[in-house]
């Protein structure tokens, strides 16, 4: 007989925290899921929904916070926005508990991948501050008028922000300037249930030194004269390259659409170690600069430097790793799907007086069969999320010993999968590391090593 424990009121201490942020226990056998609390949390709650022992979960209401959690932060420390803007799952924790739990993640990985007998060192954290450099913010039409913001945790409900403390500064700054001109010309948020609407979203990047770009997504052609008032106000923020971007379609695709620039400078150059990268409106960079500069660094180490070999740097974006395997190897060789980013990638090379770096636009299913020949001594490859998939690793195999492989994993779902078709092709793990990339989220980027001897 199903039984019902609505509106029950209990006292429990929470075992862990989801990657989402919620709180969790076990209660005859379910996972009851509660908002705002974190593990070891003792708490009082209120269940919100009836459920059966043996069933999947439930929600609880976090009634009274009885004793704090060790690895909770201290509530002057956290965000006034934490459990309503989805982009910091993990803001209630301390950094510390943070980083030892994308640790255990990262544990549990690399044990569900066979791999038992591997020391996971501490995370490395982020340096200090701001930790995102390149934002995408959405529009809502409120009560209070049109506002700008992040998206709920699992909705598309616009949380309205002003400054986030993860952001540079201007981010919300001029976020806000653009929605008090966006009122003035008659504009409304798109909105995706009724199809109707302008304004879809905003991407910023900040590279330092004074280089900003703006990418202002919209449905439809704009007012007269908006285009220009527009311009004038990303001047008065000081955008290096400044877009709009006509997305028609439905869906909510950030880079997608016909393109227009705004200023006289089409990109931005940012600076990452020793080299300088162009980057447009669609081009890769990490987010967090700094700390992806440690990971490169980390990854071009393990490769190590042949003058008379070949090194390989899989899905290289704008060719942030390929620039400074060429000064380590007598070629690189980067492989990427996207042409932009080739195109940048290209320019890079010759921004940088770089001769030896040579780049291809395909499917690395297309053409890595043909590039695993005998001169390759070393790889670095940092696909998307879903990893290389059982083809390319089945390709890397024809690689001959010696070579060194640098993967560089953002979704342990995609380790999990990808580790095993690598050792099956005789690679062996010889280390692991995490980069905690995203503070507040529980993404972390995970450099494995591996060697074929």
């Amino acid at each position: 007989m199903a039984v019902s424990y609505e509106h029950v009121k209990l006292k429990a201490k929470i075992a862990s925290v989801t990657a989402e942020g919620l709180g969790e226990l076990r209660l005859h056998g379910e996972q009851i899921l509660v908002p705002g609390a974190v593990g070891g949390d003792y708490c009082e709650l209120e269940l919100q929904a009836p459920f059966v022992p043996g069933g999947r979960c439930r929600l609880a209401k976090l009634l009274q916070l009885l004793t704090p959690s060790p690895a909770r932060r201290a509530a002057s420390d956290i965000c006034p926005l934490q459990g309503q803007c989805g982009g910091c799952p993990l803001g209630l924790l301390t950094d510390e508990a943070q980083l030892e739990r994308k640790r255990g993640d990262i544990a549990s990985a690399l044990k569900r991948a066979g791999i038992r007998d591997l020391r996971v060192p501490k995370v490395i954290p982020a340096p200090g501050g701001v930790s995102r450099f390149k934002s995408v913010r959405y529009f809502a039409n409120t009560k209070e008028g049109l506002k700008n913001g992040f998206y709920r945790a699992r909705s598309h409900e616009v949380c309205p922000a002003g400054r986030c403390l993860r952001e540079c500064a201007w981010f919300g700054d001029f976020s806000a300037a653009l929605c008090s001109l966006a009122e003035e010309l008659g504009l409304e948020a798109y909105d995706e249930a009724q199809k109707r609407g302008a304004l879809r979203s905003l991407l910023l990047r900040d590279c330092g030194a004074g280089e900003r770009l703006a990418v202002l997504s919209h449905r439809g052609a704009l007012p007269r004269g908006a285009e220009d008032k527009i311009r004038a106000l990303g001047e008065r923020f000081e955008i290096t390259s400044g877009w709009l971007q006509r997305h028609d379609a439905p869906g909510n695709a950030v880079s997608q659409g016909e393109l227009t620039c705004l200023t006289k400078e089409r990109e931005v150059t940012a600076k990452i170690g020793a080299y300088r990268f162009k980057a447009g409106p669609r081009t890769f960079l990490q987010v967090n600069p700094a700390q992806a500069q440690r990971l490169y660094e980390a990854a071009l180490e393990w490769c190590g430097e042949d003058q008379e070999a070949t090194a390989l740097d899989l899905c290289c974006g704008a060719g942030a790793m390929t620039l400074p395997l060429a000064a380590r190897f007598k070629q690189a060789i980067g492989v990427e799907i996207v042409k932009e980013a080739v195109e940048a990638a290209r320019g890079n090379a010759e921004l940088n007086g770089i001769a030896n770096a040579r780049f291809i636009a395909a499917d690395l299913k297309d053409v890595l069969e043909s590039l695993a020949d005998d001169s390759v001594r070393a790889v670095i490859a940092d696909p998307a999320r879903r990893g290389l998939g059982a083809d390319n690793c089945k390709a890397l195999g024809a690689l001959k010993a010696p070579v060194r492989l640098a993967m560089i994993f953002c979704a342990l779902k995609a380790l999990e999968r990808d580790l095993p078709a690598l050792r099956a092709q005789g690679f062996a793990v010889k280390g692991v590391q995490g980069f905690d990339m995203f503070p507040h989220t529980a993404g972390v980027e995970t450099l494995v090593l591996l060697e074929k001897a």
